[in-house]
């Protein structure tokens, strides 16, 4: 196992700690906003909080991108003088256009209240909700430096210890004030302000930005780099939450709520394996092409693939498997109804989950267009996916959609990285993890139990000894890395 690859999974590992401490916050809030509002509401609350986060991305302006791409030429190149320049021009112009963001959101959302007789409570949750897009964008861009700066325990904290005051926040205004969505965003902001503030007094205590450090030339740089990739992240957002809006226009809100619910579950699923690889790949495969070039990219792209694939494959078979007794339990029997999509889902998400490996080359070149377009596309057919299955096969067909889209999509950002890098796919590798990741799905769908909890911690019991059995059996290179790495530990 190489060095650079034992610090991506350690660093990776930092993630995974985090996202299972935030994934348990989350199986906390999850279970009691599906029993605390109904189908419907919980559908309205779906479509508002993906609201905030399209906007949210066009407030943050890809600045949170810049403060990664440029951090290591102000820090330790030829710009290392201009250090607290770069701080400066990034946090405080990014929070200007935050600030400027929020407010004709804000704004909008009055003047287009003022023109409906009947006042609506969507649009008074949304004006309450619309403080959450200068939060999260000055939270994105505080935490981009930490993660430029690969201060990824310290990031983590922060993730997790704001995750657990949204929780505590969000319990105490729904069981002191009202159970309602104002109740929730009321809660949701009041976290984030204390969340907020502690992490910009403890990131910048001793070297507060100022805006006498402002440098048009590198805010401008940073924007010029950054900007596109508003594009990207809107477009990513569109991608992620126009099935839910089309279900809205088609089948209302209590389509809303049913996939939702699926989809979260099987998003907080995948966080666990996908956030501490995206978090922590990026910056390595950077640090790699500047100080190495473009063979040992190669080599450590086609690793880190094989690696999220060892644990991807098995996590969507585990899921699909027993994703009729985790939604009856975790959501409740008022959301059964979508277990039917969680298998899509699931898959469709993983896929997804690979694009910042497969993507490097995009990435490396700043070839940020084209990574809009890509997701433009796979938008547009998503859209058109959902617009003809919808009407026939309900939410289900918007599951397919979302799954096709993303196959799609990993197709087109692999040609360029494959072109640019020489990347192969380990297909063999692939191949040996879907053939044991099957073996295990028959086995777990066989164990039944009246008992969901017997049942989950059995079916888990069972399929992560049979599957690491079996790969350790097939694959060499597994067995290798295993052994290296407990010689290490003895």
């Amino acid at each position: 196992m190489s060095k650079t690859l034992r610090g991506f999974l350690r660093q990776s590992s930092h993630y995974s700690i985090g996202q299972v401490l935030i994934l348990f916050a989350s199986l906390i809030s999850f279970p009691i906003l599906t029993r605390v509002f109904t189908v419907a509401e919980y559908g309205t609350m779906s479509l508002l909080s993906n609201t905030v986060l399209i906007v949210t991305a066009v407030a943050k302006a890809g600045l949170q991108n810049s403060i990664v791409r440029f951090h290591d030429e102000y820090s330790r190149g030829s710009q290392k003088h201009r250090h607290n320049n770069y701080l400066s021009s990034l946090l405080l112009g990014g929070l200007m256009i935050a600030l400027v963001i929020t407010a004709i959101w804000g704004l909008g959302t009055m003047v287009v209240d003022s023109f409906i007789d009947e006042h609506s409570m969507t649009f008074a949750l949304l004006l309450v909700s619309s403080g959450m897009v200068f939060f999260r964008s000055a939270e994105s861009l505080m935490l981009g430096f930490l993660r430029a700066e690969q201060q990824t325990l310290a990031l983590n904290s922060y993730r997790v210890l704001v995750r657990y005051l949204l929780l505590a926040m969000m319990l105490a205004f729904l069981f002191t004030l009202s159970k309602s969505l104002m109740s929730f965003y009321l809660s949701q902001l009041a976290a984030m302000t204390l969340g907020l503030g502690a992490l910009a007094w403890w990131r910048f205590r001793k070297h507060w930005p100022r805006f006498e450090h402002f440098s048009n030339e590198i805010f401008r740089i940073a924007l010029h780099y950054g900007f596109p990739l508003i594009g990207f992240e809107l477009v990513s957002m569109l991608l992620n939450y126009v099935d839910r809006y089309c279900l809205q226009f088609y089948l209302g809100a209590d389509s809303v709520g049913l996939y939702s619910a699926a989809y979260n579950l099987s998003d907080y699923v995948k966080d666990v394996v996908v956030m501490p690889f995206a978090s922590a790949v990026t910056p390595i495969y950077m640090r790699i092409w500047a100080t190495k070039g473009a063979e040992p990219t190669r080599k450590f792209l086609e690793n880190a693939l094989r690696t999220y694939a060892l644990f991807a494959i098995p996590l969507i078979l585990g899921f699909a498997a027993d994703s009729k007794t985790l939604l009856n339990l975790i959501a409740s029997e008022k959301f059964l109804e979508g277990h039917v999509i969680v298998p899509w889902l699931i898959t469709g998400l993983m896929i997804n989950g690979a694009v910042p490996i497969l993507a490097a080359s995009l990435y490396i070149q700043k070839r940020t267009n084209l990574l809009v377009a890509f997701l433009g596309i796979t938008t547009v057919i998503n859209l058109i996916g959902n617009l003809v299955l919808i009407p026939y096969y309900g939410i289900q067909g918007a599951a397919i959609a979302k799954l096709f889209s993303y196959l799609l999509l990993v197709g087109m950002v692999t040609l360029p990285t494959r072109h640019f890098l020489g990347f192969k796919m380990p297909w063999t590798a692939l191949l040996k993890y879907g053939v044991v990741g099957a073996a295990m799905y028959a086995v777990i769908v066989l164990a039944k139990f009246t008992n969901p909890l017997v049942e989950l911690s059995v079916d888990f019991g069972i399929g992560i000894t049979l599957y690491a059995a079996l790969v350790a059996t097939t694959d060499s290179k597994v067995l290798e890395n295993v052994k290296e790495s407990m010689n290490r530990i003895v």
